[in-house]
């Protein structure tokens, strides 16, 4: 290959050289935005949530595909392939036989002429999308006519596996650029133009399927004019965002570092990988946070009594109620100071700050106290009570936070840290 490079003078031979773009991973890029084009098109959102996927070979281009489908949040996500170990994906669910398991959406990314007239007659019912990047699915026009008829709509692949002929795209307009550009860049583009193709391409057939063939040269551009990698540089400009800070997580320290910055006139762009800020697996997610001034530390308590201030200025702000006082009562065995305090160093602090409280000096004044803590009675327990403590809505909280930033924070969901250079000065 090198050597066809250098005989024709570097104009002619694309090969991905000498650049991070994994031409797979493009194929993919452009798969998963023709998905994200048609649905939006049909269906005016590009929330995955209701659809189940078979992705049909899970060699490179299948398993990356299936891998972003469920970050996407799908519904299920199916996988198939001869070699049954590569359709082990994480988050995925491997089948035996593609052609007779249910799904709403079809992903070939395997062999060429698969679709039989056969396999498009008796493919279980529910099937509502084909949208691939193996060449030629269908085995002949008859067996595209079936899925036509059957209203299965169709992104040819001349759109959704473009990925690695809109990478070259680039390379031809632009060779340095396509060799030091960070790769995620050009995924990201390819999937926009291939998206928007996909959509185009419904629209243009009013959403029927048997009218794609005929509309697809409405949006496939000529062969004539300027490289659609010269659109490359452009989109970079258009999808860059100017901050002064990022944010790596949604939850309460995130967001509530967005809405302090915010009130400083510092912007910020918080970036969290779930789908909504505190999200299920998050640990600030729902009512799980506690607040309190009884600790071992006279610092940690003023500090407290600091942050309770805020609280109330950011409920009034927002007109949401997030701190729900309901007491705290820390007892046991006092062993000495661990990462929680200890009971006597939080009796210490209180008393010396005058804080409100109650000590309970044995296992028996705890039992009298809270019957339900029976199981006291007779241990060398002591106990302190802090009424004034209570629990954050947590979830709740991080949501207020992020609105009360206002302008000042963009917040992205569904997001993924590709690369991080700390050193540019651009």
């Amino acid at each position: 290959m090198d050597h066809l490079v250098e005989a024709t003078g570097e104009k002619f031979v694309l090969a991905g050289r000498n650049s991070r773009v994994d031409t797979n991973v493009a194929t993919a890029s452009s798969v998963i935005g023709s998905v994200l084009g048609v649905v939006e098109a049909m269906e005016g959102t590009r929330d995955l949530s209701s659809l189940t996927f078979t992705v049909q070979g899970c060699g490179k281009v299948g398993s990356t595909v299936a891998k972003e489908l469920v970050r996407l949040g799908a519904k299920k996500v199916q996988t198939c392939d001869l070699f049954a170990a590569a359709a082990e994906i994480q988050g995925c669910d491997r089948i035996d036989d593609w052609t007779s398991t249910p799904c709403d959406f079809l992903v070939p990314c395997a062999n060429s002429l698969a679709i039989t007239e056969e396999v498009a007659t008796n493919f279980p019912e529910g099937i509502r999308y084909c949208v691939g990047a193996t060449n030629s699915p269908f085995a002949n026009d008859k067996a595209k006519e079936i899925f036509d008829k059957r209203g299965i709509m169709h992104i040819p692949e001349s759109i959704s596996s473009a990925g690695a002929i809109l990478a070259d795209s680039v390379e031809w307009y632009d060779i340095d650029l396509y060799q030091t550009v960070e790769p995620s860049l050009l995924y990201g583009w390819i999937r926009d133009i291939s998206a928007a193709k996909a959509s185009d391409l419904a629209d243009h057939a009013e959403q029927k399927p048997h009218k794609v063939d005929s509309r697809l040269r409405n949006v496939v551009p000529s062969r004539e004019g300027v490289p659609v990698g010269s659109d490359f540089p452009d989109w970079i400009d258009d999808n860059t965002i100017h901050t002064d800070t990022v944010i790596v997580g949604g939850g309460l320290a995130g967001t509530a570092t967005a809405f302090s910055l915010s009130q400083k006139g510092v912007t910020s762009v918080l970036l969290e990988k779930g789908s909504s800020l505190a999200p299920p697996t998050a640990s600030s997610n729902g009512d799980s946070r506690m607040y309190r001034k009884m600790y071992s530390s006279e610092f940690f308590s003023k500090m407290q009594a600091k942050a309770l201030d805020r609280w109330e200025e950011l409920e009034k702000l927002t007109g949401e109620k997030l701190l729900q006082e309901n007491g705290l009562l820390f007892y046991g065995e006092d062993t000495g100071e661990t990462v929680e305090g200890s009971v006597e160093g939080a009796r210490q602090v209180m008393e010396k700050l005058n804080l409100p409280h109650r000590y309970y000096a044995t296992g028996d004044e705890i039992a009298d106290a809270y019957p339900v803590l029976e199981g006291c009675r007779g241990k060398p327990y002591s106990g302190v009570c802090e009424d004034t403590a209570g629990h954050i809505r947590a979830s709740k909280a991080c949501n207020a936070m992020a609105k009360a930033a206002g302008e000042n924070c963009q917040v992205k969901l569904n997001s993924k840290i590709i690369a991080l250079d700390a050193n540019r000065d651009d």
